[in-house]
């Protein structure tokens, strides 16, 4: 895990992002405190990008990916970022050669990954519920938590098309059943289990596997910053799985913004002034107690003869609305209060301290992490980097894996390719 913050205003683009990588391994897990997550889209134009989540593409370093479409690009350029993100996945799109091995290796970790997070939720709730793993509770545990990611993504758009999910899903079925082999055939959690593992694959959704990929700077033709986020599961047979979210772009009616990624909650907190977990489970909360108070007091004090399907329907719908309106209320008084001085103040700041704003975003994340009882995901140096119109890709921190007093050439390296090898 990682996190990661983007700043944005009309002059500049901050990145910062933390070492901390973790290997999962048959053996277990092991932590490092050297990964890169932030690089130069190119040697020459104002445009950065920021990796987090899965640091291989199909077991390709996305590192070294990134360096080669640096060195092909040279130095050429796109009139907006949104554009380099585009020419960006072009590349990726081609990068090869990826084989057949692969690519099942990619479906089975992706399956593998979610069917391990709801092994790691089931065994929270079990031991909270002082349940035995491997017990009727414990699997009717786990089918209702298979059962609410298939309805999470039914409430996403189809990713395939009807012919190309039946044509891969028939191509992959042996990796699809070895996922659910745990389970006895023919049982509620096998069925769920198989449709699982479709939803996971053909719709628009990801999975913890998945690598996140934030592009940001200034095309040719923008005057202000702009920022590309997306995220992607790899191949699923022979198509690529990318999401792109809604591009951010500076303007003069939206002059700021600030992004985490990753492990966002302490960020959420920052700038919402509470956290988002606990937003979310006030809401749901006040929700339920309202629409089952009014349902309650109808109950007690109407007279038998009106209480109907009909009219207890409209109660609850017009207990859902009540709801709808003060949460709405409260959102609005959240954003007055706390996001929005602060971004008026983002939008404000100068170079150095639209960077510091984000090193310290990361920071406290990593403060976080050390102090309470969760695993320490984040945290070794904060990598800082601002992007400007006038001055480039500049960083303000940068670690190494080497002394480049002992490594003359390197700096020597670089230039040549910034100059297309001409010495």
């Amino acid at each position: 895990m990682t996190a990661e913050v983007a700043a944005l205003n009309k002059g500049a683009a901050a990145f910062a992002a933390d070492s901390k990588v973790t290997i999962v391994s048959s053996g277990g897990e092991k932590t490092y405190d050297t990964m890169n997550k932030i690089f130069t889209l190119s040697n020459v134009h104002p445009i950065g990008i920021m990796i987090y989540g899965n640091a291989d593409f199909m077991e390709y370093p996305r590192e070294t990916i990134i360096k080669l479409y640096r060195s092909e690009k040279n130095d050429r350029h796109d009139p907006t970022v949104e554009q380099w993100g585009q020419d960006f996945w072009r590349f990726v799109g081609k990068f090869g050669p990826i084989q057949e091995r692969e690519r099942i290796n990619n479906i089975r970790s992706i399956l593998s990954s979610v069917f391990a997070s709801i092994d790691d939720m089931a065994m929270r709730q079990a031991y909270a519920a002082n349940i035995s793993i491997g017990s009727k509770e414990y699997n009717e545990i786990v089918l209702q938590l298979m059962k609410n990611r298939i309805d999470y993504a039914y409430n996403h758009q189809k990713w395939a098309s009807a012919a190309f999910t039946k044509q891969a899903a028939s191509k992959y079925s042996q990796v699809i059943l070895e996922q659910v082999s745990v389970f006895p055939k023919n049982s509620k959690c096998f069925d769920a289990g198989l449709e699982l593992c479709t939803v996971t694959l053909f719709q628009e959704i990801f999975s913890d596997h998945r690598s996140g990929i934030v592009i940001a700077g200034f095309g040719d033709k923008q005057v202000f910053p702009s920022m590309v986020h997306y995220w992607c599961d790899g191949y699923i047979g022979r198509r690529l799985k990318i999401f792109g979210h809604t591009p951010v772009n500076i303007r003069m009616d939206m002059r700021s913004c600030v992004h985490a990624f990753a492990q966002s909650e302490i960020v959420g907190r920052f700038m919402e002034g509470i956290d988002p977990g606990y937003s979310t489970v006030l809401q749901g909360l006040f929700r339920t107690s309202l629409i089952d108070s009014n349902l309650a007091t109808f109950t007690k004090w109407a007279p038998k003869s009106k209480q109907t399907a009909r009219i207890k329907n409209r109660i609850e719908k017009a207990a859902e609305k009540q709801f709808n309106t003060i949460n709405d209320k409260a959102v609005r008084f959240r954003n007055d209060t706390f996001t929005s001085p602060i971004l008026d103040m983002v939008a404000l700041l100068p170079k150095d301290e639209l960077a510091s704003l984000a090193e310290s975003l990361v920071s406290l994340t990593s403060l976080h992490r050390r102090v309470s009882r969760e695993l320490e995901t984040v945290g070794g140096a904060v990598d800082v980097a601002v992007i400007s119109k006038s001055d480039g890709f500049v960083w303000i921190k940068r670690k190494h894996y080497f002394r480049k007093e002992l490594n003359p050439q390197f700096d020597l390296n670089y230039m040549r390719n910034m100059q297309g090898g001409r010495r």
